[in-house]
């Protein structure tokens, strides 16, 4: 399963924050991570990046995947 699928699956189904379940996952998996406002960014494996966005109810509104 894609990780942009993961988060959102998850966030659906623990019924909590999406933003505490985005971030448990990351800190799970000891990926590193930086909060802006409404944006979490991580560093993944292998050098590529992810940016989880949330919307103003606090959902994931968009997940983008840079690949290096």
């Amino acid at each position: 399963m894609s990780l942009p699928r993961q988060l959102v699956t998850g966030a659906a189904l623990i019924g909590r924050s999406a933003r505490r379940v985005v971030t448990g996952y990351l800190d799970h998996h000891g990926l590193p991570s930086r909060e802006d406002g409404n944006l979490i960014r991580t560093d993944l494996p292998g050098g590529s990046t992810a940016e989880i966005e949330f919307d103003d109810a606090g959902r994931i509104a968009a997940v983008r995947m840079t690949a290096v």
